[in-house]
């Protein structure tokens, strides 16, 4: 089940963050980050017709080798684009997010409450565009914010061990329920049952040719994520014009005037924490 990778609330300048961090994040999913693996990626999609296929012989202690096979296909995966529709309190916002260089750069393009948002992030930069003036707003982020918005846009899956996993260890079960069209392609369709997300529901979809993620639907506390995952060559490059974003100014979608926010030092003698 997906987990954001925001964990740390001490002080009011965590919960700032946080905030900034969400509206970065709505429109993959608002429950979006995976617990992220970093792991090296190759740019080669599988292919089960290829004598040399990595999927072939893959090693697997599940007596389900189609969810094994799922595993080692996704950690293959520099690249991908998806394609997310996002509906919570009423309210639906749509998006897509490209990644490339394994998450390492990002484009994504969004709707929030029916104001246009676009990012695009290479390197140590992040670019916000100004829909006023068509020009971008260019800002270098502080380590720990980057390290922050970086994962949480970065996906991956918690493996199961065996196939009855003890309680303790808080392993989630990927139940297979069938197969099913997605697309012009047929998929298999599993549920994922996350004994740390009880009341969440995560189904994934993915093909029976080169087993890549398809589809994954989410629901969680009242909030549906739909997305829908495609794999192409991604290339993402810097944007111009630009014009400098300070480290602790945000643009708020709809907006193109940038928002000030303190300091962490300024809110910690400001609250006294």
């Amino acid at each position: 089940m997906i987990k954001v990778n925001v964990k740390d609330q001490r002080g009011i300048a965590h919960i700032v963050e946080i905030v900034i961090v969400g509206v970065l994040v709505l429109g993959i999913g608002g429950f979006v980050a995976w617990r992220v693996m970093d792991a090296q990626k190759s740019n080669q999609p599988a292919n089960n017709n290829n004598s040399s296929n990595p999927l072939a012989n893959v090693e697997c202690k599940l007596s389900d080798k189609d969810i094994c096979k799922f595993f080692t296909s996704w950690r293959m995966n520099a690249q991908y684009k998806v394609t997310s529709s996002q509906t919570a309190d009423g309210q639906t916002s749509t998006s897509t997010y490209e990644a490339s260089d394994n998450g390492k750069s990002y484009h994504m393009t969004m709707t929030v409450n029916g104001a246009p948002y676009e990012i695009i992030a290479v390197g140590d930069y992040m670019y916000t565009k100004d829909f006023s003036d068509n020009k971008w707003w260019k800002q270098q982020l502080p380590k720990a914010q980057e390290d922050t918005i970086k994962g949480s846009y970065n996906y991956d899956f918690d493996e199961p061990t065996s196939d009855t996993p003890a309680p303790e260890t808080k392993e989630p079960v990927y139940k297979k329920i069938g197969k099913e069209a997605c697309g012009n392609l047929t998929c298999f369709k599993y549920e994922v049952l996350d004994p740390e997300q009880p009341n969440g529901k995560q189904t994934l979809w993915f093909d029976d040719k080169d087993y890549q993620l398809r589809r994954m639907r989410l629901e969680n506390e009242g909030t549906v994520s739909d997305q829908t995952f495609a794999y192409s060559s991604v290339k993402i490059t810097a944007p111009s014009p630009t014009k400098d974003l300070a480290p602790n100014q945000y643009i708020v979608p709809g907006q193109s005037t940038p928002v000030t926010m303190p300091s962490a030092d300024e809110l910690k003698n400001l609250y006294g924490q």
